[in-house]
């Protein structure tokens, strides 16, 4: 490491530690420097921290099943789409190219 009152040395730059930058005042190794200091919640009597929030009145399950407008509702459905089914869903193996995606079901 080359010592601040080197010729070379840009003070205005952050010391950097491997892939770090590091403040020469409270001289860390912490990516979030908050963390080591009193910026979080205090941990509880039973060992966990509590975190407190609040869920905006404007969230509910009112409109969940509404149909919205979108860009995309006229798109046809991609029945051939392997994204689509789980690996069962179709006794003929799906295949790209001449890869099988999954072996063909063994029946009785």
């Amino acid at each position: 490491m080359i010592p601040t009152d080197h010729p070379v040395c840009d003070v205005s730059e952050p010391k950097v530690i491997e892939d770090i930058a590091v403040d020469d005042e409270h001289d860390e190794r912490n990516a979030d420097p908050c963390t080591s200091s009193d910026c979080m919640w205090p941990k509880s009597s039973d060992g966990k921290v509590y975190v407190p929030y609040v869920i905006a009145n404007h969230f509910s399950y009112k409109y969940a099943f509404d149909k919205i407008s979108t860009l995309n509702q006229g798109t046809p459905y991609d029945y051939n789409c392997v994204m689509q089914y789980h690996r069962f869903a179709d006794p003929e193996p799906q295949t790209i190219g001449n890869h099988h995606l999954h072996p063909p079901l063994l029946q009785n």
